[in-house]
């Protein structure tokens, strides 16, 4: 082999690598371009597993006109005859990296006392270490143009995951009503978000804020383990300090304080909790 083509096929494989390194950074089929019969009559998004396998009805389906590509995904709540349920699709998948954020383009129809959701989780072996608990993001309003948003994955572990699960889901509630939709599309994983290396303070905990995302209010628990003036700080993706206010005094034990993000541009920011004695913080979502 000539010193010609043994550069080229070099190359070729450095860039068949990188395709592959890309590709495990992000969720399968996540543009939903991708479809095949289920086996039942029905077109399920090729890597997820869907709802429209239960009764023989149709809960997830093709959407056009879509964010990008030719296909999204909807999902929506259905009805067999006795009862409204939940309509769901999830992708579970190898997967070991350890992304900062979730994105997708969503639009939604909600009916009154419903819900849609976003669902991530990452585990390694039995160990979660992004939990449902905490990356559950769901809302309860209608969106009718797609609107891209980032929803924060907040981690309990230091492990890296080996697995990844992601679920969408319409009407996910105690009592799910008939109408209600989620259209997706273009969901991924996000690294290195931007945020200032001084905010992530190393052994801090993690909260929850809720909810999230947040239109007007957003409620911060608040855990301390001994009475302790409070303040909270939150930053753009930039790492800019957006706002800074004083909560206080605050007990030992669980506290709960809201504040009013009506000012704040819809985005991403991290919130940071800081004590005497301590460090919480959490990325949050402002969509008004």
């Amino acid at each position: 082999m000539n010193m010609k083509h043994a550069l080229h096929l070099s190359l070729s494989v450095f860039c068949l690598i990188l395709l592959a390194s890309s590709a495990q950074a992000q969720p399968p089929n996540s543009g939903f371009e991708d479809w095949v019969d289920n086996g039942g009559g029905f077109l399920d998004p090729v890597d997820w597993v869907t709802s429209n396998a239960g009764l023989g009805l149709l809960s997830v389906e093709q959407y056009t006109p879509a964010m990008s590509g030719n296909y999204a995904m909807r999902v929506y709540t259905w009805d067999p005859g006795f009862g409204t349920f939940a309509g769901s699709a999830m992708a579970r998948f190898p997967y070991t990296q350890r992304p900062d954020q979730i994105s997708a383009c969503i639009a939604a129809n909600v009916m009154p006392g419903d819900k849609v959701f976003i669902i991530v989780a990452l585990s390694a072996g039995d160990s979660i270490i992004a939990s449902p608990t905490n990356c559950t993001f769901w809302m309860d309003t209608n969106v009718t143009q797609y609107t891209c948003l980032s929803f924060p994955i907040t981690y309990n572990a230091d492990l890296d995951p080996d697995t990844a699960m992601i679920i969408v889901a319409a009407g996910l509630t105690g009592s799910p009503q008939m109408g209600t939709e989620i259209i997706v599309d273009d969901i991924s994983f996000e690294f290195n978000t931007g945020q200032a290396d001084h905010i992530q303070a190393p052994g801090a905990r993690s909260i929850s804020p809720y909810p999230v995302p947040a239109a007007d209010r957003l409620t911060i628990p608040v855990v301390l383990a001994q009475a302790s003036r409070t303040r909270l700080e939150l930053y753009g993706s930039a790492g800019q300090l957006v706002r800074a206010m004083d909560l206080g005094m605050l007990p030992a034990g669980r506290t709960e304080r809201s504040i009013d993000v009506l000012e704040l541009q819809n985005g991403v920011y991290q919130c940071v909790v800081r004590s005497s004695d301590s460090v919480q913080q959490s990325r949050i979502t402002v969509m008004h």
